[in-house]
């Protein structure tokens, strides 16, 4: 198991987020909760997971940040700006929460849409999951 990973197990995709002597710090992709830190062991039925796989496993159509409309991509920067702050204390629940909670003050936007945005870019690891969704 390496950073990065995706694996999967029946209905579960979980995305390896760090991995520490005997632990991994995984974020669950299907229903995208907040990522723990977990023993490596409780992975080992788990197999490798194709990007194709999991998009489909997700209901989520695969999109090429490049292939963006300028609006978009503009978007996905601007939400970005938005988590990237909570990024280095992921793997503290207490730092993660108060990063979270500032940028709820300095956005106008809700506390779930800003985690919501965080969760999906630690499942899908791409700027355009952060784009808005065209109909």
């Amino acid at each position: 198991m390496k950073k990065n990973d995706l694996l999967k197990f029946k209905n579960q995709i979980v995305r390896i987020l760090n991995v520490k002597e005997d632990q991994v710090f995984v974020i669950d992709c299907v229903n995208r909760t907040v990522p723990r830190w977990r023993k490596a062991e409780e992975f080992k039925d788990f197999a490798p997971c194709t990007r194709e796989e999991f998009y489909s496993a997700t209901n989520m159509k695969e999109l090429d940040f490049g292939n963006l409309d300028e609006s978009s991509k503009k978007f996905a920067h601007e939400r970005y700006t938005l988590i990237a702050p909570i990024l280095p204390f992921l793997e503290d629940d207490r730092e993660r929460l108060h990063a979270v909670k500032l940028m709820v003050q300095r956005s106008t936007l809700s506390r779930q849409t800003i985690v919501k945005s965080l969760y999906s870019f630690l499942a899908y690891q791409d700027l355009a999951v952060l784009a808005p969704k065209k109909a």
